[in-house]
């Protein structure tokens, strides 16, 4: 089941590109989990060599994955407060965000959406 309630913003910066992409993504709720309305907002940034996602409450460094050309790539955290986050921006702009996590048992928050790029 999806949901419109969620959505997320984020803007990329690398050397790789020219300029940067601008995400909106919609929170995906499984069919027997209610999901919470909220809005995420982050920014990822690409500084001194490293690539930093930005919340309204932490930094979160970001690890390269793959890069598979313009505009198609992959990248993770580090394990931080037993989870990790995922991105991954493919060639036409569609854009998966996720966390994958452990607390009283395994979870994962799924975003969905697509990315523009901007700048150019």
């Amino acid at each position: 089941m999806k949901t419109m309630l969620t959505a997320a913003c984020i803007t990329l910066a690398s050397p790789a590109f020219s300029a940067g992409y601008e995400c909106e993504m919609i929170r995906q709720c499984p069919a027997d989990m209610a999901c919470i309305a909220s809005i995420l907002e982050a920014n990822l940034i690409y500084d001194a060599d490293q690539w930093t996602l930005f919340t309204s409450v932490e930094e979160i460094p970001m690890i390269p994955l793959f890069e598979d050309g313009p505009g198609q790539f992959a990248l993770s955290s580090d394990l931080v407060a037993d989870s990790a986050y995922f991105l991954s921006i493919f060639e036409n702009g569609q854009a998966i965000l996720t966390l994958h996590g452990w607390g009283d048992g395994a979870f994962s928050v799924v975003h969905e959406g697509d990315c523009k790029e901007f700048g150019v």
